[in-house]
């Protein structure tokens, strides 16, 4: 459970930092929920299903924030690029992929370029 509200967490940052970057973070939290919520139902008894769907529905999409608040806030146009890519790539995967921790080249890249941004 841990490792899906860690994956999901990305909404509350300031909307000036790029006007696709919000709608694609939206769109990745909604899935990832959905995809959560459905295995949860697939493995977890009823009772259980219903508390973490009011958790998943409350909680869910506060973390992806911290990573990718540097595109967000900077002004880095590079970073904000590679942070769309890499969302984006994780938007076009099936749900058992998004939920297993995904690693995707975009994702690569902006981690790479993250860890860049972040020494100068």
């Amino acid at each position: 459970m841990k490792k899906y509200l860690l994956l999901c967490a990305v909404l509350s940052t300031t909307a000036h930092a790029g006007d696709t970057l919000q709608p694609a973070l939206q769109k990745l939290c909604k899935k990832t929920q959905r995809c959560a919520i459905e295995q949860m139902r697939a493995t977890l008894p009823p009772e259980m299903v219903k508390m973490a769907e009011a958790m998943a529905g409350a909680q869910l999409c506060q973390g992806f924030a911290q990573t990718y608040e540097p595109a967000l806030t900077g002004e880095n146009k590079q970073l904000l690029h590679a942070a769309e890519d890499c969302i984006n790539s994780m938007n076009a995967l099936i749900c058992e992929a998004l939920l297993n921790e995904p690693n995707t080249a975009a994702c690569q890249k902006y981690e790479q370029m993250l860890e860049q941004y972040s020494q100068e």
